[in-house]
C-alpha cells in the first residue's frame, strides 16, 4: 500500500467588507475545530498511517486576523487541547495559515500555484466557505451608514446607484471565486481520490439558493434547470451575467416600473442569486465527476470520483445575520463537516441541508431551516 500525505484545504476568506471579514473570523474556527476533532473517526484517517498528518489550511483576506485566528486555535482552544488532536499535543492534525483574498483574481492564482507547487502529490478536501451578503432592501448593506442618514426621497436613488457594484462584489465572492478554485484545484483533488476515500469539494450555499422562492420568473427557473440538465457551467455563468445586466438596467432607468429586476424575472437579492449559481455549478460538477468515474475516462483505473456537493449550514447566528440566526456556529458546522469527512455513500452533485440531501430546483414555498 502506498501511503500518501493527507492534504486538506479550508477556505473561509472574505472579500471586501471588514464586517464580513470579522464574520468569517468568528465562524471559521468552529468548522476548523469540528474538522480537526472528526478527522480521527473518518475513513480518510483509517486509510492512512497513524503518523500521516492531516494538514488544514486556514485562509483569510486579512493576514493579521487570519494569524490571530490560527493562534487562538493552536494555543487557546480547550476542545482541541483536551482531545490532543493537534501535532503540538501529540496528535496528527496540523493547522497552517495562508493569506487568500477570493475577491482578487491574482490572489486566487497565487494561492492555486502555491498549492500545486507545495503539494504535487494531491489534496483531499476543498471547502469553499467564503461569502458576503450585501443585500439591504435589495443590494446595499455596505452603505448602511449612508442609508441611515438619507431622507426617504433620496433613499431609493442611493440603493439603485450603488447596486451594480454590490452585485458584482457579491457574485465575484460567492459565485466566481468558489467556481474558479474548484476548477483550478480539481486536478490535485483527482490525484488523491480513490473509490474508498474519494476527495471532496464542499461549497457552502444557502437555503436561498433554492428555486422554490416565488420571486424567480418561470423563464429564469427554466433556464437554471436547462443549464443543469445540459451540464453547462457556461450557461450558469451567463445567468449570473444576466442578473448583473438586469440590475444595471434598473439603475440606468430609475423609477421606471418596467425596468425593475423583478419585472425582468429576478429576485431582489444578489445573495440569493449568487447562491443559486454556486449550487447549480456544484450539481453540474458533481454529476460530471460521477459520470467520468463511471465510464473510466479518468485515465487512472484506481481513481475515484471527486464528490462535489453544496450545502446550507442553516440560519446561523453570526455577524452576517446580525446574530438573529437560530443555530449556533457549532451546529452550523455540522453539515459542512459531514460533507468533508462523513460517509456520503458516493453522493455527489447534490444540495444538502440538515445533514441530508435536499431538492433545490423545485417550485414552492421556502421552508424553515432552524
Amino acid at each position: 500500500m502506498v501511503l500518501r500525505s493527507v492534504r486538506y484545504l479550508f477556505v473561509p476568506s472574505s472579500s471586501q467588507l471588514s464586517t464580513h471579514a470579522r464574520h468569517q473570523a468568528n465562524t471559521s474556527p468552529y468548522q476548523v475545530r469540528s474538522l480537526a476533532l472528526e478527522y480521527r473517526n473518518s475513513a480518510l484517517a483509517r486509510s492512512t498511517s497513524a503518523t500521516t498528518p492531516f494538514l488544514i489550511y486556514l485562509t483569510s483576506r486579512n493576514h493579521d486576523r487570519g494569524e490571530r485566528a490560527l493562534s487562538e486555535l493552536q494555543t487557546n482552544d480547550q476542545a482541541l487541547q483536551d482531545a490532543a488532536v493537534l501535532t503540538r499535543d501529540g496528535g496528527n492534525v496540523e493547522l497552517r495559515y495562508k493569506q487568500l483574498d477570493v475577491g482578487e483574481d491574482d490572489s486566487i492564482l497565487d494561492f492555486v500555484n502555491f498549492l500545486h507547487a507545495e503539494h504535487k502529490e494531491g489534496m483531499d478536501i476543498l471547502v469553499n466557505n467564503a461569502g458576503v451578503a450585501l443585500d439591504a432592501d435589495g443590494f446595499s448593506t455596505s452603505h448602511r451608514p449612508a442609508i441611515r442618514s438619507c431622507s426617504p426621497s433620496s433613499l431609493s436613488s442611493l440603493i439603485l446607484s450603488t447596486a451594480p457594484d454590490n452585485v458584482a462584489t457579491t457574485l465575484r465572492t460567492n459565485y466566481h471565486a468558489p467556481l474558479t478554485l474548484s476548477l483550478r484545484l480539481l486536478s490535485l483533488l483527482r490525484l488523491s481520490s480513490t473509490p474508498s476515500t474519494p476527495s471532496r469539494i464542499t461549497n457552502l450555499s444557502s437555503l436561498l439558493s433554492k428555486l422554490s422562492t416565488p420571486k424567480y420568473s418561470p423563464r429564469i427557473i427554466a433556464a437554471f434547470r436547462a443549464a443543469v440538465a445540459a451540464g453547462s457551467i457556461a450557461d450558469v455563468t451567463d445567468l449570473m451575467a444576466g442578473f448583473e445586466d438586469a440590475v444595471a438596467i434598473e439603475a440606468a432607468h430609475q423609477g421606471e416600473e418596467r425596468a425593475k429586476v423583478e419585472g425582468q424575472g429576478w429576485p431582489r437579492s444578489a445573495y440569493a442569486v449568487s447562491k443559486a449559481g454556486v449550487t447549480a455549478v456544484s450539481v453540474i460538477l458533481g454529476r460530471e465527476e460521477l459520470r467520468k468515474a463511471g465510464r473510466g475516462k479518468r485515465g487512472d483505473a484506481e481513481g475515484g470520483a471527486v464528490l462535489v456537493n453544496a450545502c446550507c449550514p442553516g440560519f446561523v447566528s453570526t455577524d452576517m445575520t446580525n446574530n438573529r440566526g437560530r443555530k449556533t456556529a457549532e451546529r452550523g458546522a455540522q453539515t459542512p463537516v459531514k460533507l468533508a469527512l462523513g460517509d456520503l455513500r458516493g453522493s455527489g452533485g447534490e444540495f444538502w441541508e440538515r445533514g441530508e440531501v435536499s431538492v433545490w430546483d423545485t417550485a414552492g414555498e421556502l421552508e424553515d431551516v432552524s
